[in-house]
């Protein structure tokens, strides 16, 4: 059974209808859809990953960042998918990016340099602040 390592809970503005998650450790990729039904809320690249808003306008999402050992259980219930993927992180260092010059960000180690699968969920109206909360479930790709 797979382990919490780390978790980090923050909260970022949702500007532009999107945030990204960022490794500053080298060079990005185009994010591209990842796998979700529905199409999904997820585009994940190589040190690139943009969460897209369910939600219009400008707002606060609360953000939860989490890194397993390996494959964690899905969420429960109330979340719902908003894709897969697996990416390189160059320097496994992964920040919360809101896409406003002065706004700050907050970041989590996830590792070390290597490729990741992630699954994020999102639950909309539901956080502290009343429109959405994302979940992003980090753990190290199987070769």
């Amino acid at each position: 059974m797979a382990r919490l390592i780390h978790r980090l809970t923050t909260e970022t503005r949702v500007h532009h209808g999107s945030f990204d998650l960022l490794d500053e450790g080298g060079p990005r990729s185009l994010p591209q859809p990842a796998n979700a039904p529905g199409g999904g809320l997820l585009r994940a690249a190589d040190n690139t990953i943009t969460a897209l808003s369910a939600t219009p306008g400008v707002h606060y999402a609360a953000v939860d960042l989490e890194v397993w050992d390996g494959e964690p259980p899905p969420a429960d219930g109330a979340w719902h998918p908003a894709g897969n993927a697996t990416l390189r992180l160059s320097s496994g260092e992964v920040e919360v990016n809101p896409l406003v010059e002065g706004d700050d960000t907050e970041m989590l180690i996830i590792g070390p340099p290597g490729t990741y699968a992630l699954r994020a969920s999102v639950i909309t109206r539901s956080a502290p602040n009343g429109v959405e909360r994302w979940l992003f479930q980090f753990w190290p790709a199987r070769s």
